[in-house]
């Protein structure tokens, strides 16, 4: 079962689409996030697997902001999870099968909740 599904992902060309669509998001998210003061310290990560991890901002630890921005994107219709030891990166596994307008979107919510979570 385990070779048939390689053999699937590898003939709908699902690898290449990641290998594209990763930076892509990576993009989105830094135009997003990088250029304001919102207490972001690094995002990385490979392919559609990322993360973005907050430092602190003011009196707000890097996971009370990361937290209070899962809680934004779930009002907003996007699942997200927190990771790390601390909490404190926002965790980002999209599907492969994710349209760019959709990672777009996605990048846009987590902006927005972002910015909400460090005011």
């Amino acid at each position: 079962a385990a070779l048939a599904t390689l053999a699937v992902i590898e003939r709908s060309g699902l690898i290449d689409r990641v290998l594209r669509l990763g930076p892509l998001l990576k993009f989105y998210l830094e135009r997003e996030l990088s250029h304001r003061n919102l207490g972001i310290k690094e995002i990385r990560g490979r392919g559609l697997m990322l993360g973005v991890q907050a430092g602190p901002r003011g009196r707000k630890s890097g996971t009370d902001i990361v937290l209070a921005t899962v809680s934004g994107c779930l009002q907003r219709g996007l699942i997200i999870l927190p990771a790390g030891p601390l909490g404190d990166v926002l965790q980002l596994t999209p599907p492969a099968i994710c349209t760019e307008l959709q990672l777009q979107r996605m990048a846009s919510i987590i902006g927005q909740a972002w910015r909400e979570a460090v005011a």
